[in-house]
């Protein structure tokens, strides 16, 4: 069963609720997925868009960054060859800027899985910039 991503085009807009899932703690539910859910979860995201939503949602789920630490990382903060990121900003509604605490400034490793797809998503990346810079 795919949860969100399979119920229209943008898997953001749409709620958890109707899972039975929350997007904030409530009580004493807890607030993250069972391993078999995110297996699940991340099959139907491959499945729907397994280039540029499937590297976002698998970094944030291997390396439990937050989404603005996330969206601050570029090319020069990640270390193939050491197989890591480095966090020391992030985005937020204003631009850009210093993650949220000083423990948001750290290392985090990258599994084979997301070593693979992040080398994969680099050379989406090159080719898209290549192709929509010819006339």
């Amino acid at each position: 069963m795919c949860f969100i991503c399979c119920r229209g085009r943008n898997p953001a807009e749409r709620s958890f609720y109707e899972d039975g899932f929350c997007a904030a703690p409530t009580g004493d539910k807890a607030n993250f997925y069972t391993e078999e859910e995110l297996k699940t979860f991340l099959s139907c995201v491959k499945d729907n868009d397994p280039t540029t939503r499937y590297t976002a949602i698998l970094t944030l789920a291997m390396t439990g960054m937050r989404k603005g630490e996330m969206m601050g990382i570029t090319w020069n903060d990640l270390d193939f060859k050491a197989k890591s990121i480095t966090i020391n900003k992030a985005r937020t509604r204003t631009g850009l800027g210093p993650p949220k605490s000083d423990n948001g400034y750290r290392k985090v490793s990258m599994n084979n899985e997301l070593y693979s797809q992040l080398k994969i998503y680099k050379a989406w990346c090159i080719k898209k910039k290549w192709e929509n810079s010819m006339p």
